[in-house]
């Protein structure tokens, strides 16, 4: 089972939110894909949502500030991340966003099938080819 599944408990959220406030960083990845999702019970602490659309189409990846990012298509099953400020967007819909607490910053990705490994090549042997590669580098850059 992957992605935010398990309960969290209140001493973890407790901590979280002491972690963010006093300069960390939070970084939660969902995905609709995830059946129970519980990433709403840290992002909503944070003043973030993740919600998935009622029908969403995919579609390009596009960043709030102009990068030079490769160009990433988008898969139906993306979820809209409301609140704090958008930094990527799909057909002009927020699927990232950041929210600052304290001195520190969670960031919400609504688009982790993007990470899993029949994404990424699925095997380590592949020779990555220019489209591996552009997903690489937005993923991670």
């Amino acid at each position: 089972e992957t992605g935010p599944s398990r309960s969290v408990t209140a001493t973890h959220r407790q901590r979280l939110l002491e972690f963010v406030r006093s300069g960390g960083e939070l970084l939660v990845i969902d995905s609709p894909e995830i059946a129970g999702s519980t990433a709403n019970s840290l992002l909503n602490m944070f003043g973030l949502e993740s919600r998935q659309a009622a029908s969403q189409d995919g579609g390009p990846l596009v960043w709030a500030r102009d990068r030079e990012m490769p160009t990433l298509t988008l898969p139906a099953a993306t979820s809209n991340i409301l609140g704090g400020t958008p930094i990527a967007f799909c057909r002009e819909v927020p699927v990232a966003a950041q929210a600052r607490f304290g001195e520190g910053k969670v960031t919400a990705i609504g688009f982790g099938s993007l990470f899993n490994d029949a994404n990424m090549g699925q095997h380590w042997l592949v020779e990555p080819d220019a489209a591996l590669l552009d997903r690489y580098v937005t993923l991670y850059g």
